[in-house]
C-alpha cells in the first residue's frame, strides 16, 4: 500500500495478499525480466 502525505510517501505491506497471488506476480516479473536477471546473476556469482 502506498500512502501519500505532505512529507512524502509511506509504504506499507498489504497483509491480506494471498501467497498464490504473490507467487504469480513474482513469476510474471521473472518471466518479463528473465534475460536481465540471468545477466545479473552471472555478474553476482563472478
Amino acid at each position: 500500500m502506498i500512502i501519500e502525505t505532505d512529507d512524502g510517501l509511506i509504504l506499507r505491506p498489504i497483509r491480506h495478499d494471498s501467497h498464490e497471488r504473490q507467487m504469480n506476480t513474482a513469476r510474471a516479473v521473472m518471466d518479463k525480466y528473465e534475460d536481465a536477471l540471468r545477466k545479473l546473476s552471472t555478474l553476482a556469482n563472478g
